[in-house]
């Protein structure tokens, strides 16, 4: 795949890091561009995405296509589960 690849709205498909690239997501929460997190999950495809929105230091709110909007990130899930991170910009 090409990185970074054209994304919604004109903006650009970027990889922070494979894992848990702490530091590069709460720069991009500071600078209010969402971040797609993958995490590990106990489900038929062993991976989900959400949205991290706000937070920092793992204290992140999400939105969450399975449980709903606007829900602390460490409820359901933990930073351990983070496989990968992108942001679109």
């Amino acid at each position: 795949m090409w990185i970074p690849w054209p994304g919604p709205g004109g903006r650009d498909y970027n990889l922070l890091g494979w894992g848990y690239p702490e530091s590069k997501i709460d720069d991009e929460l500071d600078d209010d561009n969402p971040v797609i997190v993958g995490i590990t999950a106990n489900n038929a495809a062993g991976t989900h995405f959400v949205v991290l929105y706000d937070g920092e230091d793992g204290d992140y709110k999400m939105n969450d296509p399975i449980y709903g909007p606007d829900l602390d990130f460490d409820d359901y899930y933990s930073t351990n589960q983070i496989f990968e991170a992108v942001v679109f910009k």
